[in-house]
């Protein structure tokens, strides 16, 4: 697991959305996919809980979202490294009579 550290420039008492936006934007310049994905899942995790609050998220929310979000993502996705047999594949329609 990767941590997001603050970057050049950033700091550290910036709001959780603001460190993931400059975390998001050096891993689009740095061509880093996964992280760029991560990124993208907690920027949306935490623009969604701050339309829920009605509030911006505070830092004991983002680690509960981080939290949240790891614990749905190891049981939602397959191991990337199993081979694809291993993997589920969607279901298969059925017919139409």
């Amino acid at each position: 697991m990767t941590t997001i550290a603050p970057t050049a420039g950033s700091s550290t008492a910036a709001a959780p959305q603001q460190r993931i936006e400059t975390e998001l934007k050096a891993a689009m310049k740095s061509g880093d996919k996964q992280r760029l994905q991560t990124l993208r899942l907690l920027l949306t995790e935490i623009k969604n809980e701050r339309i829920r609050r009605g509030s911006e998220v505070d830092e004991a929310g983002f680690v509960a979202l981080v939290r949240k979000a790891k614990s749905s993502s190891a049981r939602r996705r397959p191991c990337s490294t199993a081979p694809a047999s291993a993997r589920s594949s969607p279901p298969r329609r059925r017919a139409r009579r």
